[in-house]
C-alpha cells in the first residue's frame, strides 16, 4: 500500500490490479521454490498423519481461520495450518517435537529479520532516490 501510494496509484483500479498481480506472482514463486520442502517437513517429518487425523487438522485450521477473519485478527494461514497439524499429531502421538521446535525458531526469527530488511530497504530506497 505504501508503494502504491508513493507511486500515486492507490486511488485507482490500475494500482490495485497491479498490486494483486504482483503479490500473486510473488506468492506463486515462493510456493514453487519452497513449497515442496515445507510440505515434506510438515507431512512426513513433523507429524505424519493418517487420513482421519489430516482431515481433522484441515477442518480445525479452516474453522480457526474463519473465526479469526470474523474477529478481524491478523493471522498467518500457514502458521495456523502447521499448528493444526501439530495439534492433531500430538493427539495421535506422532508429533516430532524437534521438527516442530525448528519451525517455531524460524517463526520467531521472521519478525525481527523482516523488520531489519524492511527498514534497510526503505533507508536505501530513500538514499538512492533522494
Amino acid at each position: 500500500s505504501a508503494m502504491l501510494c508513493a507511486a500515486g496509484l492507490e486511488a485507482g483500479k490500475t494500482g490495485r490490479v497491479w498490486a494483486v498481480l504482483l503479490c500473486a506472482a510473488a506468492m506463486a514463486l515462493g510456493s514453487a521454490v519452497g513449497g515442496g520442502r515445507i510440505l515434506k517437513a510438515v507431512g512426513r517429518e513433523m507429524a505424519p498423519l493418517d487420513g482421519h487425523a489430516a482431515l481433522c487438522s484441515d477442518r480445525a485450521a479452516g474453522l480457526t481461520l474463519a473465526l479469526c477473519t470474523l474477529l478481524g485478527l491478523p493471522v498467518s494461514t500457514g502458521t495456523v495450518k502447521v499448528c493444526a497439524a501439530a495439534g492433531a499429531g500430538h493427539r495421535r502421538g506422532v508429533l516430532r517435537g524437534r521438527v516442530f521446535g525448528r519451525m517455531w525458531l524460524g517463526w520467531l526469527a521472521t519478525f525481527p529479520v523482516c523488520l531489519g530488511l524492511g527498514w534497510l530497504g526503505g533507508w536505501l530506497c530513500l538514499a538512492v532516490l533522494a
